[in-house]
């Protein structure tokens, strides 16, 4: 709980630092680059958002995540932010996609100037699922809801813990894995924890 309010505190002196006096205007010093995973509207599983947006979109506000202990902060994206992605544009960005930010403050926002998906994630897994339920887990999980299980990679008997949630995407309407699969998982580290961005059997 400390550790969460010194890194809470340290964000909101960095942001009162930014906005300063001249808050009602964008500068290219008030600048922050932010690296995290996104939750895009609507709230809940599923959600998506084609960029870039259209000239005279309405602007869409995305949650990112980020840190450990993790953070979770509004970041507008308009029509004027400039969108990259290795596999080109438009691009749909969805829940849980990792993404790279630079924002400035305009107006006590903070808005994207350039945003990048990331193809890569953190860790790669491949190997056979195990410690679920004999039923095993089906996605998508509900909103909010949770499923441990472990990987063990190929002959060398290592266990990797992964967390799968609501936001995991996989192929498909649904997915159903059972110990023994064989799977592969995308996966970043949130709160210490292995947190699967993508599934696949």
């Amino acid at each position: 709980m400390a550790n969460t309010r010194i890194a809470l505190g340290s964000l909101l002196i960095l942001l009162a630092v930014l906005l300063g006096p001249f808050s009602g205007t964008a500068s290219a010093d008030a600048e922050m680059k932010l690296a995290g995973f996104a939750d895009v509207p609507p709230s809940g599983v599923g959600g998506t958002l084609s960029l870039p947006l259209p000239p005279g979109a309405t602007p869409v506000t995305v949650n990112l995540t980020f840190g450990i202990p993790s953070l979770t902060i509004p970041v507008e994206i308009t029509h004027s932010t400039h969108v990259e992605s290795d596999t080109g544009l438009p691009v749909t960005l969805t829940d849980g996609d990792r993404i790279t930010v630079e924002a400035i403050v305009v107006q006590g926002v903070l808005r994207a100037s350039r945003l990048k998906v990331d193809e890569f994630p953190e860790l790669e897994l491949n190997g056979t699922v195990k410690g679920l339920p004999a039923a095993g887990v089906t996605l998508p999980l509900a909103a909010g809801a949770i499923a441990d299980l472990f990987v063990t990679l190929g002959a060398s008997g290592i266990d990797v813990p992964v967390r799968l949630t609501s936001k995991t995407k996989f192929h498909g309407q649904s997915l159903t894995i059972h110990n023994g699969d064989k799977v592969k998982v995308e996966a970043g580290v949130q709160n210490n924890l292995v947190v699967a961005t993508e599934i696949k059997r």
